[in-house]
């Protein structure tokens, strides 16, 4: 189990920050990502989802232009250490 892990990257578009809460094997209590775009040939409109089920309790989505968060509660992990 682990309290905190934080994992960073990037590639040629966008560069990234993840960070997760509580772990156990694939799943963990909570995981946030944000995302900042490099490239933005286009304006995105601002938008947030939300979903509930397929393998998290509760996970949102939010955009404006460049910037992205993704959100999950209580879901299977992202990245997972062998």
């Amino acid at each position: 189990m682990k309290l905190l892990t934080i994992y960073s990257g990037s590639t040629d578009k966008s560069k990234s920050i993840y960070f997760r809460v509580l772990s156990v094997k694939r799943y963990s209590l909570f995981q946030i990502a944000f995302d900042l775009e490099n490239i933005s040939d286009n304006y995105d409109f601002p938008y947030v989802q939300i979903t509930i089920g397929m393998k998290r309790l509760l996970g949102l989505v939010a955009s404006i232009h460049r910037f992205g968060v993704y959100l999950d509660i209580l879901g299977k992990t992202w990245y997972h250490n062998k």
